[in-house]
């Protein structure tokens, strides 16, 4: 396989996980966890939920699909904010300040949202 070849297939799979839709009902949570932090780019969510498909069950009826597609997306949405918090935002309790321990409140918050 050529550069050039490697290359398109990659600009291919970048506009399709572009084009997902993640489900609305996550719409609030990720804006608001936009807002507060940009450790996460919206292409992150999107290529999460593009490639659940691809690692499903083969145990799960197809008529359940979709909500385990959900399911997962959710769980790890959950998953991942509370590692961004606990690694990049938990301010340590001798040096934090008010405005530090209102923002990580923020987060942990967001994160009970889900």
């Amino acid at each position: 396989m050529s550069i050039e070849t490697h290359r398109a297939g990659e600009q291919k799979l970048v506009k399709n996980m572009q084009s997902v839709s993640v489900p609305t009902e996550f719409d609030q949570l990720l804006s608001r966890y936009a807002e507060i932090t940009d450790d996460r780019d919206e292409l992150l969510w999107k290529w999460l939920y593009y490639v659940f498909p691809k690692f499903e069950l083969s145990t799960v009826p197809p008529k359940y699909r979709n909500t385990a597609r959900k399911a997962k997306f959710g769980f790890s949405v959950f998953m991942t904010i509370l590692d961004d918090i606990s690694e990049r935002h938990r301010p340590p309790p001798e040096h934090s300040s008010k405005a530090e321990k209102f923002h990580f409140q923020t987060l942990i918050r967001c994160t009970i949202a889900i």
